[in-house]
């Protein structure tokens, strides 16, 4: 009795199908039509993530990291950037500190505001520091997670002075802004 191959080889095709439509579907784009309310999408099709900032910032992507910024005066701004490497959060800390001391005039880490987040569903770690550059003292949290052999960094920056009404410099516009770069880190999502 003759059996019939083609049968198994037609199952193994339409599997082989189901997979991949699984696999698209699970990469689907983000789109501005899934942004939570009073957000934009501010990540390429390219990344394997949705980062949504308020509508009133202004998007500014590159092929290679997903940014944001409040505006065209005050540049205090969001940046997603990823870098495939299996280090631990930690380790990977270690490196920027290293790299960081080596390059920034004044880097100074405020260990006490070293604190645990989430960040796409996954455990992070939030480090906040001040360093100098040309002149302009700035205000970073930086926010590390890893998946799948790669690092993600979420970079919240500013400048940790401003002028106000009445042309005084004044501490604290990190502060400013924290309250929705912290929102915008609550919404940034793996796909």
């Amino acid at each position: 009795m003759k059996t019939n191959k083609k049968i198994p080889t037609i199952k193994k095709s339409i599997l082989s199908i189901l997979l991949l439509l699984v696999l698209v579907l699970g990469m689907a784009s983000c789109s501005n039509a899934e942004a939570p309310d009073g957000m934009q999408l501010a990540s390429e099709d390219n990344v394997p993530y949705c980062l949504y900032v308020p509508k009133s910032w202004v998007v500014d992507n590159d092929d290679n990291f997903s940014s944001a910024y409040f505006s065209a005066t005050d540049t205090s701004n969001v940046t997603v950037t990823s870098y495939p490497d299996s280090m631990t959060v930690e380790k990977y800390w270690e490196t920027c500190v290293a790299d960081y001391t080596a390059s920034l005039d004044d880097f100074t880490v405020d260990e006490s505001k070293t604190a645990t987040k989430v960040m796409g569903g996954r455990e992070a770690k939030q480090y906040i520091y001040t360093f100098t550059f040309g002149g302009v003292k700035y205000k970073v949290a930086q926010t590390i997670t890893t998946r799948d052999g790669i690092i993600y960094n979420f970079t919240y920056t500013s400048t940790d002075t401003y002028t106000d009404s009445e042309g005084k410099t004044v501490e604290g516009k990190f502060d400013t802004h924290y309250a929705e770069a912290e929102n915008i880190l609550s919404e940034f999502i793996f796909r």
